[in-house]
């Protein structure tokens, strides 16, 4: 990542520069998909819903829209949207980058998307996936409620999320990133990445409920 980003300055002026970050934040809501568990070799977890192992950034966990009959859906997190003025000057993002970690290209990146206010979906794409079961166990047991005073959601950091969900308890062929789209260009994709056809199916579910909302 640091290395494209060295090779193109657009990719860090799109994620830092108001001039890009202000028409983000025009939009009602921001979402980002990824898969999780090491199943995604071109995007990996880090990228897709851009976490870092620095960032202390708050993410909120929405169990309310875990559904256990689409397992696929492993994860739902909000961050809280900072970027109220217009300018991307809040004294809260401010305070989240320090002062040793400032030259840290990626950190400001990952901060200053978060502050726009997102919602994030993590997918589990490892049962669609040719793999070789390992004995390590990742997530079972890791989110735990994790309460200030009378919040009753949980609460975990960027890098909390990165931990959990950059590896997982199988050896499997990181092929997700066209499962996640369930790509059909042609009958080989499409019978090769049908397992990834509920994610679309959530996906055109979630954009007619956006509109539909919208609308009221």
């Amino acid at each position: 990542d640091i290395i494209r980003m060295r090779m193109n300055p657009l990719l860090h002026a799109m994620a830092t520069d108001d001039e890009y970050l202000y028409p983000l934040s025009q939009f009602r809501k921001r979402i980002a998909y990824a898969n999780a568990f090491g199943t995604d070799f071109v995007v990996p977890v880090g990228t897709g819903v851009f976490l870092h192992k620095n960032s202390d950034f708050i993410h909120t966990l929405k169990k309310n829209e875990l559904n256990q009959s689409f397992s696929m859906l492993v994860g739902v997190f909000t961050t809280e949207n900072l970027y109220t003025d217009g300018y991307h000057t809040s004294s809260k993002t401010k305070n989240i980058i320090d002062d040793e970690n400032s030259q840290d290209e990626l950190l400001n990146m990952s901060i200053r998307l978060d502050s726009l206010g997102w919602t994030k979906k993590v997918f589990d794409v490892r049962k669609t996936l040719p793999s070789i079961p390992s004995p390590k166990s990742v997530i079972s047991g890791i989110i735990r409620p994790l309460f200030n005073g009378n919040q009753m959601e949980e609460r975990l950091r960027s890098k909390d999320l990165l931990d959990i969900f950059s590896t997982g308890n199988s050896l499997v062929f990181p092929a997700g990133h066209n499962m996640i789209v369930a790509l059909s260009k042609n009958n080989f994709h499409s019978v090769l990445n049908k397992g990834g056809r509920p994610i679309m199916d959530h996906l055109a579910l979630e954009i007619i409920n956006n509109v539909l909302e919208i609308q009221d």
